[in-house]
């Protein structure tokens, strides 16, 4: 990503302090990785590749394909930043 952006990166990672997707990592095998993607493990990345971070924040209870549309009401009440944010959001500079 730092070698084909002309300024900026920008990450979009699932936030492994939010206790939904903590459980949902736990139960299938296939996700098992999302554990690692704290906020700190994202920054810690894009460091050492030599990326200036910017800005980051974790955000909302909305999955894209995963949140049930009954709940949906209730998850847009949620939609501001939080260290339990469903997705970590990093911007990067080079």
């Amino acid at each position: 990503m730092k070698r084909v952006s002309k300024n900026y990166v920008v990450i979009l990672e699932p936030n492994r302090n939010n206790p939904l997707m903590f459980l949902f990592s736990m139960i299938s095998k296939e996700e098992r990785r999302v554990l690692r993607y704290s906020p700190i493990f994202l920054k810690d990345i894009l460091c050492k590749v030599g990326l200036k971070i910017i800005y980051s924040f974790s955000y909302g209870l909305i999955v894209p394909n995963r949140s049930p549309e009954l709940l949906l009401p209730f998850f847009k009440l949620f939609n501001f930043k939080f260290f339990f944010g469903m997705t970590n959001f990093i911007i990067a500079r080079k």
